[in-house]
């Protein structure tokens, strides 16, 4: 029974740290930020509305 929280788990692992190296196709003000055992994860901020 604890395979499938542990395989989950590992999946989950895998995905956000494939996820936090990839930068944003959207366009805007992006910082990358390294989070110690995460690795970098890029932070943007909201985009202004239409003028």
């Amino acid at each position: 029974m604890t395979r499938i929280p542990a395989a989950l788990a590992l999946a989950c692992a895998l995905l956000i740290s494939t996820a936090a190296d990839a930068r944003p196709r959207r366009r805007g003000p992006c910082v990358p930020v390294f989070i110690d055992g995460a690795g970098t994860i890029w932070i943007c901020g909201a985009r202004s509305c239409a003028r």
